[in-house]
């Protein structure tokens, strides 16, 4: 289908009948290699996102490398892992930071609050914030319920029009995301600093 002012690409998943509303975002991503299907055809928009998922997804939308021959800092992510490398440079960068000094739990599923954190703290990372639209931040009735370390990076995001509440009114800090969601809020990313 078309969009105003250009074409969306064409879906090449074929698993996206419930998340229309995110082709766009899952389309564009997959193309510019920021995110990948579970496989060739399939999306899986409702899964959960994991904690190497996401890190793996915002290394790749800021262009960051992998940091394949560093030293491994989490027990609980070998060199064998697939997302080895992602989670080295955004530990390195700050990006990241386990539960413990070493345990990164890469995976359990991440919440909202923590890809929001993850997300700022790789636009920061990528000497980027500054090409955010400054807004004033969303108002949030559950704004007491989101962890102080995520504050910053809501108040931010959704200032920039990246993040939004999952109601008008409700952001619901705690809430697992899902691979349709962390698209969505990537592609509003890259829409604020102007690449899409």
């Amino acid at each position: 289908g078309t969009t105003p002012g250009g074409t969306a690409p064409a879906s090449k998943f074929v698993d996206m009948a419930g998340y229309e509303w995110a082709n766009t975002a899952v389309n564009t991503l997959a193309n510019m290699g920021v995110i990948d299907g579970r496989t060739e055809t399939m999306f899986v928009p409702a899964g959960s996102v994991t904690r190497a998922e996401f890190t793996k997804m915002v290394c790749a939308a800021m262009a960051l490398p992998q940091r394949e021959n560093a030293t491994q800092k989490f027990d609980d992510v070998p060199n064998t892992h697939w997302a080895f490398g992602w989670i080295s440079i955004a530990a390195e960068l700050g990006i990241v930071e386990g539960y413990t000094d070493t345990e990164f739990k890469p995976d359990q599923t991440i919440n909202r609050e923590q890809m929001a954190a993850i997300l700022y703290r790789a636009i920061n990372a990528a000497k980027n914030m500054g090409r955010l639209p400054n807004g004033s931040p969303a108002y949030f009735a559950d704004y007491a319920q989101i962890s102080d370390y995520a504050k910053t990076a809501i108040d931010r995001l959704s200032a920039a029009g990246v993040i939004n509440g999952v109601t008008d009114t409700t952001f619901v800090p705690k809430a697992t995301a899902n691979r349709a969601q962390a698209a969505s809020i990537l592609y509003q990313y890259f829409k604020a600093i102007g690449v899409v």
